[in-house]
């Protein structure tokens, strides 16, 4: 894909109208791409698009945050260095994960 700003502003306005519409942004810039793959683009996008619902989640289940605050402090503690939190793997995921993965193009 080429990253010029014709491009890249189609891009925004079509994944912000799929957003709109509850649909998946990335299919929608797979879909509507010369490419089948992903892009750092159009993950940029996704993720500036989803930032404002993460911080609404937040704000709206303070105990859920707090509770995973304080089992990543503990784990904090008793590794005393370091931790590393490891996205799921498809290789020991369940078909139905892994077909969502493949779905959402993950792989």
């Amino acid at each position: 894909m080429k990253s010029d700003k014709k491009e890249i502003g189609r891009l925004i306005a079509g994944m912000k109208s799929a957003y709109a519409r509850n649909e998946n942004v990335m299919a929608w810039a797979r879909d509507n791409s010369a490419g089948t793959d992903n892009t750092i683009v159009s993950s940029l996008i996704a993720y500036d698009l989803q930032a404002g619902t993460y911080v609404e989640k937040t704000q709206a289940n303070p105990e859920y945050v707090n509770t995973w605050s304080t089992q990543l402090a503990e784990l904090f503690r008793i590794t005393r260095k370091s931790v590393a939190i490891v996205e799921p793997c498809y290789e020991l995921a369940t078909k139905k994960s892994q077909q969502r993965m493949s779905d959402h193009g993950y792989i």
